[in-house]
């Protein structure tokens, strides 16, 4: 999915999107962000799939209901406040209903957020510890908690991240995976960091069974469901109209 928006368009969106997102302090007045090439470099080295790293919220407006896209656009709004409380998302839906690019596009804006050097010095600040540079990380699958887990230097450095999105959580079945995301997302919970998950299977399946709660046990499901924002992305698969996976 690339984005059809005018260079103008994207312009004007970026800098509204920096004005109107909150930043802790009304008194506090910032410049509008912009992207540049190496902002781009930045963002694909945190493992943001490079079709997706191009996507503004406005390419969303025509291929998301109404009241999806009105949620999303919301929480963007409203993201200083989930940044500092630890208040996540977890986008639900069948496969190809654009839950991985609308999950980096979150991702994307964060990286904006921080970009103002004012208010990641305060961010820094507040927190009273040394977080990542880049402020944002993005595992493309379940699979990588696996990768990490058994050298807990590095996966600690990538827990610590202000926004650490999780793509497609059931993926793996072991066991040894369900520990590994149960201690992730405690240690996101602890921390007061916000994590951007996404499963096919939804977060309460019909009557009690076919759920996040049969598939991980009720500690996760409880984390999931009392960090996390639900937001169903439901319908057919956009693959074949080159939108997302």
């Amino acid at each position: 999915m690339k984005s059809k928006m005018s260079s103008r368009e994207i312009a004007k969106e970026g800098e509204e999107l920096v004005t109107e997102i909150p930043r802790g302090s009304s008194s506090v007045r910032v410049s509008p962000a912009s992207m540049d090439e190496n902002d781009y470099q930045i963002l694909s080295s945190t493992m943001i799939p490079k079709k997706f790293v191009g996507l503004f919220l406005g390419d969303f407006v025509s291929v998301l209901k109404p009241n999806i896209f009105n949620s999303l656009s919301s929480y963007l709004k409203h993201f200083g406040e989930h940044v500092t409380s630890g208040r996540g998302i977890i986008f639900e839906g069948p496969i190809g209903t654009m839950k991985t690019s609308v999950t980096t596009l979150i991702l994307k804006y964060a990286y904006l957020y921080f970009k103002r050097d004012r208010f990641f010095r305060s961010y820094i600040e507040e927190h009273k510890g040394k977080i990542p540079d880049v402020p944002i990380y993005f595992w493309q699958s379940g699979k990588f908690i696996m990768d990490y887990f058994r050298d807990k230097e590095n996966f600690n450095w990538i827990l610590s991240h202000p926004v650490l999105a999780i793509d497609d959580i059931t993926k793996v079945t072991q066991e040894i995976y369900k520990e590994a995301f149960d201690y992730a997302l405690r240690f996101r919970e602890m921390n007061e960091l916000p994590t951007i998950l996404t499963s096919q299977v939804p977060l309460d399946g019909k009557k009690g069974k076919d759920g996040l709660l049969q598939f991980f046990g009720n500690p996760v499901y409880d984390l999931i469901r009392g960090n996390c924002e639900v937001i169903k992305l439901l319908g057919k698969s956009q693959r074949g109209k080159k939108k997302d996976g």
